[in-house]
């Protein structure tokens, strides 16, 4: 297989990863062998970028990314999140020192390694002392090398602007971005790149939304996606159509519309999908290779969203 990756550095750090980088969330559905090979097929597409969180599967992501890349650890780059206690019941956030310096050797542990490339904090602590006590134990995780760089995970700016006025050390930012949601590229990317923070994009298909297969289906039937609700998901589609129009493109140009409209900012080094079989898997690369046909475009989102949005 030729590889057509591209690869963009990311932020500050040293590392370079893949423009596509894969979310794996999706994977703890699916049984041992057949996310292997998702994982194995991915690699092949010249990902290198893993995305993963202790939580997912309850450790088992974890688990088949340590087991599926042991002998080639050094080829990929591992992105993995801790901050949720799901070791005891009720599950509860905990950003303690004391929780993280334990979550994260369970996460070695799991991965087969003796390092984590990029630490990200899973959802954003409550106050700005506590952040700065968990950035006393970072330092530390850095000296020993179980971690290299480390991170924030959010869901709007907002989050993570109130953290960047007192904290300087933040080094990887993943944050939710794709067409109908810019308010990252309009708050946070150029603060991001004063401070020479990376940038992971994710959600940039939505839960699937824009694939462009849900169009196919009736704004009138009983849609409803996780925790979007039917009402949200029929006005979101109702924006793509009228996107779609106002583009003059069709409903097969939007997957390709959407990888590409997130890897067109050249401050996120990263966006990630999310697959659940080889089949999506490859539908995506095919996406992610024909995205410059829609390089004109890409500012007319922008300004679409900006206008209409």
């Amino acid at each position: 297989m030729i590889k057509l990756m591209k690869y963009r550095r990311l932020g500050k750090t040293q590392l370079k990863v893949s423009e596509i980088g894969l979310g794996t969330w999706e994977l703890s559905l699916k049984k041992r062998n057949i996310a292997r090979k998702i994982l194995e097929k991915a690699f092949e597409y010249g990902i290198n970028l893993y995305d993963t969180a202790d939580v997912y599967g309850w450790g088992k992501c974890e688990a088949l990314i340590g087991e599926t890349f042991k002998k080639i650890r050094e080829e990929i780059i591992i992105v993995t999140k801790v901050g949720v206690n799901f070791y005891k019941k009720p599950i509860s956030l905990d950003f303690s020192p004391h929780y993280i310096e334990k979550a994260v050797q369970k996460s070695l542990n799991r991965l087969h390694t003796k390092y984590i490339d990029i630490l990200l904090l899973h959802r954003t602590p409550d106050t700005v002392k506590e952040f700065v006590k968990l950035s006393n134990l970072i330092k530390r995780l850095k000296r020993d090398g179980k971690i290299f760089y480390w991170g924030i995970s959010v869901n709007i700016p907002q989050e993570v602007l109130a953290i960047l006025q007192h904290v300087d050390d933040i080094e990887v930012i993943e944050i939710p971005y794709n067409i109908i949601y810019q308010e990252p590229r309009i708050s946070l990317f150029s603060r991001a790149e004063k401070n020479k923070i990376g940038i992971i994009a994710r959600e940039i298909l939505l839960k699937g939304l824009f694939t462009g297969k849900m169009l196919k289906k009736s704004l009138s039937t009983n849609l409803k996606l996780n925790h979007i609700s039917k009402e949200k998901v029929e006005d979101i589609l109702q924006i793509i159509i009228d996107l779609l129009n106002y583009l003059h493109l069709k409903e097969e140009d939007l997957l390709t519309l959407a990888i590409g409209f997130a890897l067109s900012d050249p401050r996120v080094s990263s966006a990630l999908i999310g697959t659940s079989n080889i089949k999506h898997l490859e539908e995506d690369m095919n996406a992610y290779r024909k995205s410059l046909l829609f390089s004109t475009t890409y500012r007319l989102i922008e300004k679409y969203y900006e206008n209409f949005l």
